[in-house]
């Protein structure tokens, strides 16, 4: 029985960091999506700016 507890513990965190590094990942690439999505709408805004100029 106390084994039993003793072992639980260890599962339950091992769980709750692999939640963490999956919610962690998918965090940093929605972020990174986000970032290049950013990008490419300020070189676009660039290049109609550059457009307009000419």
């Amino acid at each position: 029985m106390v084994i039993a507890k003793l072992t639980e513990i260890p599962i339950k965190l091992q769980l709750k960091k692999i939640a963490y590094l999956i919610g962690y990942t998918y965090l940093m690439a929605y972020f990174q999506y986000f970032l290049a999505c950013f990008i490419s709408f300020i070189y676009f805004l660039e290049i109609i700016k550059n457009m307009r100029d000419t």
